[in-house]
């Protein structure tokens, strides 16, 4: 299973803010539609 994630930390040092930027939001929108534009229903 694949994403896109944020990152706050790296070795106990906060990155930036800390907070998720806007490319990571964008990042994730595009990721999210193309994924479920594009995703197959599996059978039950």
């Amino acid at each position: 299973m694949g994403g896109l994630a944020h990152v706050r930390r790296i070795d106990g040092r906060l990155i930036g803010d800390g907070e998720k930027g806007p490319v990571t939001s964008s990042l994730q929108s595009v990721y999210d539609e193309t994924v479920w534009n594009e995703a197959t229903e599996l059978p039950r």
